[in-house]
């Protein structure tokens, strides 16, 4: 796309495709034309906004500075059209909000949510800013969104997408998608090292997985109008990111060395990275600030407190192992698995009380997990102690087996590892995807096995997530190499997509592929009424669709943790998500909530499956049991929860499930930790074959 360039100075006429404007000499407005409605303003020579101008009037990407409001009004009236109707600001820096109030007189401002939230904090009498905090004040936003947003002006579709911890907790980027232009704000800085503010919410990690969806979204021609320097084309994504990647790596491996930033600083570790030096902002944005930068960011990440942890474990350094899980269990508290660790990092420093505190809540919590602590080393020095014997004499009630299902069948191939199943009621058989041997069998009525999917037939490789579509006589599959196995090719690594196979012929229909650089695991999926396919992606947590319309795979939804088993509520308006909890999406408003249910309940679940207003839920690790949730009559909340099975002697990492009519069948012994420190799978004899058991429901 051809871009003209055009100066507004200050005086004087129009002379060709110079426009000058009699003000002040304050100001200084430079004018690119990135499309026939779309100009960039680069306003005193610092920082970038957006116009985009048509019929219904103008929208403004960022408002710049106020003092320059008046040219900017002036140059749209010479564009074409002066009525601004929308200002939206990508976040909250003075730089790119300040126009707001002088700008805004029909305008409309919008904003995340965590952008207002930033502004209303500017204001208050205790925070020292060296502006005029009326400029936060009567420029407020008056719109917020959590999620994305579609305006729709001047005859084009305007995405509003927040891409969030990165930069700051607040940005959002703007994508007209017509024009094949984004407005990305302070996200990206062309040529230089990033701006990364860790206490906004920022941190490199994240940066680096908005970056991946970057990538992921634009096509490698679109153009990125940038808050600060020149414009980019998507294409030139991909470098930017090698270069934060190399950089972190570098300094993550002089920390893991013992270097501090100072010794990093002077052996100058990013000397090969210099060229990435801003020009724009050299002082600010060069090594030392980056190296400082990536240290605190990972410093103040949650995955750095683990490593720390795990090697203040292995060292004995019970007192720093005790200290840091605090911290994480202060991170991520409910993640219960960080909790059991604290327990034994208290029973490691003899800390008794707490330790028999920590257990006892986590079994209230019915966490499985807790259950280890009979048998864990850790606990050694507990043993003799009275509360600490009530509670192996609690783990022992338990864990007792209730054993209220039957064998359905057995499949004989004992390496076959599986991990998904589904049943076509029509043909009344059963599919079984395999880990191991990267393929799907199918189980007739009449019992006889055979491949559906052969090995690695169509390029399939790790079989997850099953689903039949009945009516349309399609079998789903979701297939990922997400996590790393010695056995796994370097080059495979992070494949992932869903296969539609036709459930007469066997042939492939159609692969949905995400891109195997970005890092996703898919994992399971479901499908509604209309055909529309819904997966979840576990490694870097959302929910994607594919639409039978348009027949491509899309992301839905960020989520704000990870997601695996999910079913449709009975009337097919909600999703019900599970992980690390279970969570409620309402799917024409996109509003996710974690369920409310009693404090003594822990919600978890591999398989999970919508019956009859309740959820079926697998759950393995330590707790290894087939559980119904009940919901209230608004499926908001969990009101109480039955165990179906519990412990059963078969039991050996169960995962998923399927239900025929009022019977739940389910995979009992997946075997999927079958596998040595090198990845191989243990020898035959030491597998079994795999039992699909099944429940009478009530």
């Amino acid at each position: 796309m051809k871009k003209q360039t055009l100066f507004f100075w200050i005086s004087i006429l129009i002379l060709h495709t110079t426009l000058s404007y009699a003000q002040d000499e304050s100001s200084k407005i430079e004018v690119t034309k990135i499309s026939d409605t779309i100009y960039k303003f680069f306003v005193n020579e610092f920082v970038n906004m957006t116009a985009f101008i048509g019929p219904d009037g103008a929208l403004l990407v960022d408002s710049g500075f106020e003092e320059a409001a008046g040219q900017v009004k002036s140059i749209l009236s010479t564009l074409g059209n002066s009525d601004i109707k929308y200002i939206i600001n990508t976040h909250s820096d003075y730089d790119h909000i300040a126009g707001n109030r002088s700008l805004r007189e029909h305008a409309l401002i919008i904003a995340h949510t965590n952008c207002r939230d930033q502004m209303l904090k500017y204001i208050e009498p205790s925070f020292d800013l060296p502006f005029d905090k009326k400029i936060f004040e009567e420029g407020m936003p008056m719109i917020t969104a959590d999620d994305r947003l579609t305006l729709y002006f001047n005859n084009q579709e305007i995405h509003i997408i927040p891409l969030l911890g990165g930069h700051t907790d607040e940005d959002i980027i703007i994508y007209f998608e017509n024009e094949g232009v984004a407005c990305l704000g302070d996200m990206i800085f062309p040529d230089s090292f990033p701006v990364v503010k860790i206490e906004n919410g920022g941190s490199v990690q994240k940066l680096l997985e908005n970056i991946d969806t970057l990538i992921y979204r634009f096509s490698e021609d679109d153009i990125l109008i940038v808050g600060h320097g020149r414009d980019m084309k998507s294409g030139e994504l991909k470098e930017y990111r090698k270069m934060i990647v190399e950089t972190v790596e570098i300094v993550s491996n002089a920390m893991k060395a013992g270097k501090c930033v100072e010794e990093m600083k002077k052996e100058n570790v990013l000397r090969h990275w210099e060229s990435w030096n801003s020009k724009l902002f050299p002082e600010d944005l060069n090594t030392d600030s980056w190296i400082e930068t990536i240290v605190k960011s990972l410093n103040n990440s949650l995955q750095n407190y683990l490593r720390l942890s795990d090697e203040a474990y292995q060292s004995k350094d019970y007192a720093e192992f005790q200290r840091l899980m605090l911290k994480i269990v202060e991170l991520a508290p409910q993640n219960y698995r960080y909790r059991y660790n604290l327990a034994c990092a208290y029973a490691l420093n003899g800390d008794q009380q707490n330790t028999i505190n920590t257990l006892q809540f986590l079994l209230d919590q019915d966490y499985d997990l807790a259950l280890l602590a009979a048998t864990d080393s850790d606990f050694d020095s507990m043993r003799e102690i009275a509360e600490f014997q009530e509670i192996t004499n609690r783990i022992e009630e338990k864990t007792r087996p209730l054993n209220n299902s039957s064998i359905a069948f057995s499949i004989p191939e004992k390496d076959l590892i599986p991990e998904g199943i589904a049943y076509d009621p029509v043909d009344e058989a059963f599919y079984i995807g395999s880990v191991q041997k990267c393929k799907i069998i199918k189980i007739d009525k009449q019992g006889r096995i055979s491949d559906f999917a052969e090995p690695r037939q169509d390029d399939l490789v790790k079989v997850l997530g099953l689903r039949v579509d009945v009516e349309r006589r399609y079998l789903w599959a979701v297939s990922s190499y997400g996590f790393y196995s010695p056995d796994i090719p370097e080059e495979l690594l992070g494949t992932t997509g869903v296969f539609r196979y036709d459930l007469q012929t066997r042939k492939l229909l159609k692969k949905y592929m995400l891109h195997r650089e970005e890092n996703h695991m898919l994992n399971d999926l479901t499908i509604d009424s209309n055909g529309d396919v819904y997966v979840t992606d576990w490694r870097i947590p959302a929910i994607y669709m594919i639409s039978a319309d348009k027949d491509t795979i899309e992301k839905f939804i960020d989520l704000p943790r990870r997601p695996n088993g999910i079913d449709f509520s009975g009337d097919g308006t909600k999703l019900f998500i599970a992980g690390g909890g279970i969570g409620v999406l309402d799917i024409s408003s996109k509003t996710f909530r974690e369920l409310k249910h009693p404090v003594n309940m822990y919600l978890s679940g591999d398989g999970l499956y919508y019956y009859q207003n309740s959820l079926i839920a697998v759950q393995n690790g330590g707790l290894r049991k087939v559980i119904r949730f009940y919901l209230n009559e608004g499926q908001d909340e969990i009101i109480r929860s039955e165990a179906l099975e519990a412990y059963h002697p078969l039991f050996n990492l169960p995962t998923t499930g399927a239900l025929v009519g009022n019977e739940f069948y389910f995979i009992a012994n997946s075997q999927l930790r079958a596998y040595d420190e090198d990845g191989n799978l243990f020898p035959l004899s030491e597998l079994e074959e795999t039992k699909i058991l099944k429940i009478e429901l009530q």
